[in-house]
């Protein structure tokens, strides 16, 4: 065979050659393929285009099995946005979706299910320390290095519904319901849609933390009492040792809370509304008249609490 080979040099021998060094080329060319393919799912690890399928969410919200509108979630870096968008009413509203459903308005449940960092720094408004699962925020508001970083109320909602704290509270941020309820979208000419919004971005924390929150539509009474659970998502908020954050794997949760992410970490919160603040003439809060727990207003003032 070899001298076959020599022999007819320039016949099928040559041939041969030819097919082989297409074969090798085609090795060649396959092989700087898949180094690119593994150089992009790389590249996709570090940013994040692995999560491409979990930037984006829509969720159904149903009432007595019937559609009453849709949850609409996206991820943009290390911000989460999204809205509940009601399909009830002419033009739909979040109050005829409510009516629909035998409550009287909306409002978001969330929690840190999980959190990788050292919590001994963190505080609930009350100073008590915290740890995951736990309601976010937790009652009071949040207490870094017993310093006041985020002002709540005593319900365990996401957005505020009871009455804001006296002016001059330190790091009062403004996060109460009714300035999350947006009217701008468009629906047949003039009339609008009003829509629950949702909006996220965790910060000042350590490099290299990811944290993981469980968030649920829950429907409320007028006093701002629990009345029942609608569909939820998970998302993660992860920062590299450089301090870049962002935030992947979202996903549906096709459950209602568990024990242990509300009936057990929702003790310290109270079940509905205060009464009417207001504030004695010897310096202690009272609701509807009545004196509350008897705390002075001090400039550390960070929650009232049920008496």
């Amino acid at each position: 065979m070899a001298i076959i080979n020599r022999t007819v040099k320039y016949g099928l021998h040559a041939q041969h050659s030819v097919a082989q060094n297409s074969e090798k080329r085609f090795v060649k060319i396959s092989k700087i393929s898949l180094k690119l393919i593994l150089a992009l799912f790389l590249l996709c690890q570090i940013f994040s285009c692995d999560d491409r399928r979990s930037n984006a969410l829509d969720l159904k919200v149903m009432c007595e099995g019937e559609l009453v509108g849709y949850i609409n979630l996206s991820v943009r870096g290390a911000t989460i946005k999204g809205r509940f968008i009601s399909l009830r009413g002419v033009p739909p509203s979040l109050k005829a979706a409510a009516k629909l459903c035998n409550e009287h308005h909306f409002n978001w449940y969330q929690i840190v299910k999980e959190i990788d960092r050292d919590l001994s720094s963190l505080s609930d408004g009350d100073g008590n320390k915290l740890d995951a699962p736990f309601v976010d925020p937790p009652p009071g508001g949040f207490r870094e290095d017993n310093k006041p970083t985020l002002w709540a109320d005593q319900l365990p909602w996401l957005y505020n519904e009871g009455y804001p704290p006296p002016k001059g509270t330190p790091e009062f941020k403004d996060m109460m319901l009714d300035d999350m309820l947006d009217d701008q979208i468009p629906f047949k000419g003039d009339k609008i849609i009003d829509s629950l919004l949702f909006e996220d971005r965790p910060e000042k924390h350590p490099d290299e933390t990811r944290i993981c929150f469980h968030t649920w539509l829950v429907s409320l009474k007028d006093d701002g009492s629990f009345h029942s659970w609608h569909d939820g998502f998970s998302w993660d908020w992860i920062s590299d040792r450089h301090g870049n954050a962002r935030i992947t794997n979202l996903k549906k949760l096709d459950r209602d809370p568990k024990e242990e992410e509300y009936d057990k970490i929702t003790g310290k919160f109270s079940k509905k509304k205060p009464m009417p603040v207001g504030v004695d003439d010897k310096g202690h809060v009272t609701w509807g008249g009545i004196p509350a727990i008897r705390r002075a207003l001090t400039p550390t003032l960070h929650t009232v609490a049920a008496a």
